[in-house]
């Protein structure tokens, strides 16, 4: 698999390091997620006024994390192939995902306002460990993934305690992932490779 994606063993083994080691801020912070439909993007908008904090809605990068990665002041394309040459032959079935309240996490600065589920979702947590399972394939030294906290997070502030309810639940059908390079101090995802998930 390294050599059908281009990457030596010795750039991988570099590459397995700086996965666990590499702690300055980074330039570019790579990760896999779910992305909303547009639908989902304009519903948003239209109660943010209504539940939101008067902060700024952050609707061009809305996502759901489902595995990060790494992070890398330089996104070299042997990283990108190594990356996705792990996922080749991935599999997994499609499934739903439903957000009914806005919550804050803690933070020491600007606190994350985020859509939360009302629950756990377990095919949320079955797939970040099957992308996890892929890259330690080809990553022997890639942590195992722990529980994932379905959230989309909506802006950046002072936040708030307690939760609001949504007007109503929202959510979509999750037909694929991406692999996303978040830049960082700009706002700007870019979506590197794109998997189909399994039919309904």
């Amino acid at each position: 698999m390294f050599y059908n994606a281009g990457v030596s063993c010795k750039k991988v083994a570099i590459m397995t390091r700086h996965i666990l080691f590499d702690r300055r801020r980074p330039r570019h912070i790579l990760f896999f997620a779910a992305v909303p439909p547009p639908p989902f993007a304009t519903y948003v908008q239209q109660i943010w006024p209504i539940i939101g904090t008067g902060d700024r809605l952050r609707d061009r990068t809305l996502h759901m994390t489902i595995l990060p990665v790494i992070g890398k002041d330089v996104v070299d394309p042997w990283l990108v192939r190594a990356l996705t040459g792990a996922l080749a032959g991935f599999s997994f079935p499609a499934f739903d995902i439903t957000f009914d309240r806005l919550v804050a996490f803690k933070a020491r600065k600007k606190r994350p306002i985020v859509l939360r589920t009302p629950e756990a979702n377990a095919p949320v947590d079955r797939l970040a460990q099957t992308v996890g399972r892929a890259l330690k394939r080809v990553f022997p030294a890639f942590p195992k993934p722990g529980k994932v906290t379905p959230h989309v997070t909506l802006a950046y502030g002072a936040g708030f305690d307690g939760e609001r309810l949504l007007p109503a639940p929202l959510g979509w059908h999750i037909r694929d992932i991406a692999l996303i390079d978040s830049v960082q101090g700009e706002g700007r995802h870019i979506q590197l490779a794109r998997w189909r998930l399994g039919s309904d």
